[in-house]
Parts: C-alpha cells; structure tokens; sequence
C-alpha cells in the first residue's frame, strides 16, 4: 500500500516538474527576443505576429479560428486564400443585430484563384495602406459564387465606423456602381447570412444595411444597393449617418 502511495506521489511530482519546466520554457521563448531586440523593434517582426497568435490561441481556445461548414454555400478559408496573419484581433459578442452589405470597389473576380488574388490584394491595401490589424470584412463574395472568410464570426471588423462592434458586414468584390452583382453572388450572401443565423452568430432578427446607410459612401454600389432592398431584413428608413 506504502509502494502505490509512493508511486503516485512520485508521478505527480514527475507531472509538476514538467509543467514547471514547460512553463520557464515558454518564459525564455518570450523574453529572449524581447532583450535581444527589444520592444519596438519586436513589433515590427513577423515573430511579434506569430507570438501574439499563440497567445490568443492559448487565451480563447478555438473560438478565434472556428470556422462553421454552411450549407449550400462555398466557403473559402483564410489558409485557402493564403492570407497574412492579423497584428491583432478582438472577439465579437455573437449573436449580432446588425448585418451590413459593401462592395471593394476594386476588380470583379469569377475564378477562385482570381478572387484569392483579389482578396489578398485588399488585405495588403487595407494592413499596409491603412495601418490596419487585418483585412477590414468579416467576409468577401466573389462572382464565382464562393465566400472568402475574412475577419470570420469571431472577429470585430473595420468596415463600418461606429457599428463594428455590433455588426458583421460581407463585402462584394468588385465595383456594383455600373453593373449588377451576379445572382450567383446574391445567392450566396443569402446562404452565407442564414449559415450565420442557425449557428448563432447573426440574429434571427437581425437589420440588414448597406454601408452608405451609416457612412457617407457610394458603396455597396447602386446596382447591389438595388438588389439588398429587396431582401426581408433590410431596414427600411434611413437614418442620419453614426459619425
């Protein structure tokens, strides 16, 4: 009885010793690129990103990556279309009320890997010619049909000053001011959006606005403006735009 009392307080102190070690590891792994570079220059490194993934990942657990398999609907994850890693993210509280449609105002895209160039072009613009922590949608629509995943469910966006703590906002991939979106396109934004209502990250009774609703803009284009009004949740008085 001694010897199995023995043995088991042995193996937990086997267990302790390697948390302990794993732990000064993990330690050092921060703090010698901290020394050796120090923290301004840390932050400039591609090492300051992947440590800041690993945080986050160590913090929240999956909820940052989960990635939700929609019916009817082609989703293109973010590794698929090689995007970069974000600087930084905040968590969204979901389920939210607001839904807002843009279009990039850049080129149309109909192939996969013409809308995975495209999406990585305006990640480039938007974290390099904004200073922004990641591409600013939750989600891009491409003409080929197929939904590009963004920020994702989880993610606060940069889409829409004022709203983006409350709101998801999916963006066309193109320029709909001098022609219509693709019904292949309208169709997965309706898929995409009731994916998002039955796993609880858009409210069943959710608003649906176009981005010149709150923001003195052309977007989402007045051709794809056209076609949102039509659709059962788009809110139907405009209001004064949230400065």
């Amino acid at each position: 009885m001694e010897d199995r009392i023995s043995s088991r307080g042995l193996s937990c102190y086997n267990i302790s010793i390697a948390m302990v070690v794993s732990v000064l590891v993990l330690v050092l792994a921060i703090l010698i690129p901290v020394v050796y570079l120090g923290f301004q220059e840390l932050a400039k490194t591609q090492y300051h990103i992947y440590l800041v993934t690993f945080m986050e990942k160590l913090l929240f657990g999956n909820r940052l990556e989960e990635t939700i398999t929609c019916d009817n609907t082609s989703l293109v994850t973010r590794n698929e279309w090689a995007a970069r890693l974000p600087r930084k993210t905040e968590l969204l509280s979901n389920p939210v009320m607001n839904v807002f449609i843009h279009n990039t105002a850049g080129h149309h895209c109909e192939h996969q890997t013409e809308c995975a160039q495209t999406a990585r072009v305006i990640q480039n613009f938007h974290m390099d010619g904004n200073n922004w922590d990641d591409i600013a949608y939750n989600f891009l629509i491409g003409e080929d049909g197929r939904v590009y995943e963004g920020r994702g469910w989880n993610k606060i966006g940069a889409h829409t000053l004022g709203w983006n703590e409350n709101s998801i906002a999916f963006a066309f991939m193109g320029n709909f001011n001098d022609r219509k979106p693709k019904p292949i396109a309208l169709e997965a934004l309706r898929n995409i959006i009731s994916c998002g209502i039955k796993d609880g990250k858009i409210s069943p009774h959710y608003t649906l606005y176009g981005h010149r609703d709150k923001r003195p803009t052309d977007s989402p284009g007045n051709y794809l403006y056209a076609e949102i009004r039509y659709f059962k949740h788009f809110h139907h008085k405009l209001e004064k735009h949230k400065q």
